[in-house]
């Protein structure tokens, strides 16, 4: 089962059903494709690890960031490495060792946003973390270099329902994370200070099956998210929903649909 699928620069990594990450970072010259022995190996162990692999989506190489829910840490595994460490760069906005905060990974998404980067290659990642007291925080960093951008407190007075949430999706142009509960589609603003909240759409009798944006078209500049929804009578519906770009308010226009689909979990994009 691949949990996060390519890689630039020839590189693919599979997160099988047994827990084992292995990689090929020799596509285009390894036919058959060949696979390493599990890379989240810490002292000849196999840790456990969340289903997430956190990588910079437009940068070559493969420096993936795990979490190592054995340790209650966050990893890496670099180019051409086969084991993982735990990643110990300047930790000025949150720990990436978890074991005093007590935090729990809850989900972590790659999207292209490029905030503090500095290079041409661009891809910040987000964790959300749940506290032992229900509280939740962002984490926002490049995988590539383990290098910290930003930290977030998630404000629960105003993320509506923000404990009962279903599934997220980052916004990579502005500071929004979109995240569902049941039939109902929210987008809330985490930049600090500048807080705020907007009920996309609540799709009433269809439950909200799969939230995901496009970051692969580069055409589209990355503005682009996929809703999916499903009830018994209607089948399953895809909508393509358009956010716009702008620093004020929080604006979305349903550019496409396709309905009388199977009940759509998961999406992805084949490139040519």
């Amino acid at each position: 089962m691949s949990i996060n699928g390519v890689q630039p620069n020839s590189v693919r990594a599979v997160l099988a059903n047994n827990g084992y990450l292995i990689k090929n970072e020799n596509l285009l010259t390894t036919v058959p494709e060949s696979y390493s022995d599990a890379v989240n190996v810490i002292s000849n162990k196999v840790i456990d690890i969340a289903p997430y692999v956190a990588y910079a989506a437009a940068a070559p190489g493969s420096a993936f960031v795990l979490f190592d829910k054995t340790n209650q840490q966050f990893v890496s595994n670099v180019s051409f490495s086969f084991v993982a460490t735990p990643v110990t760069t300047t930790a000025s906005l949150f720990p990436w060792n978890q074991t005093a905060t007590g935090r729990q990974l809850v989900y972590m998404e790659n999207t292209m946003d490029k905030t503090s980067i500095t290079t041409a290659n661009i891809g910040n990642s987000f964790a959300v973390m749940k506290d032992p007291q229900q509280a939740y925080h962002l984490y926002k960093f490049y995988a590539r270099t383990r290098l910290q951008v930003g930290y977030f407190a998630i404000n629960a007075a105003m993320a509506t329902d923000f404990d009962k949430a279903d599934r997220y999706a980052f916004y990579s142009n502005r500071s929004y994370m979109f995240y569902t509960v049941g039939s109902k589609l929210y987008a809330y603003d985490f930049s600090a200070g500048h807080e705020k909240l907007k009920l996309i759409r609540d799709f009433g009798a269809d439950q909200i099956t799969m939230i995901k944006f496009d970051i692969q078209n580069s055409a589209t500049l990355f503005n682009d998210l996929y809703v999916a929804t499903y009830n018994a009578a209607a089948g399953g519906t895809l909508r393509k929903i358009t956010v716009q770009d702008d620093p004020n308010d929080i604006l979305t226009t349903e550019t496409k649909s396709w309905s009388g689909l199977n009940k759509i979990v998961s999406i992805d994009w084949r490139n040519d």
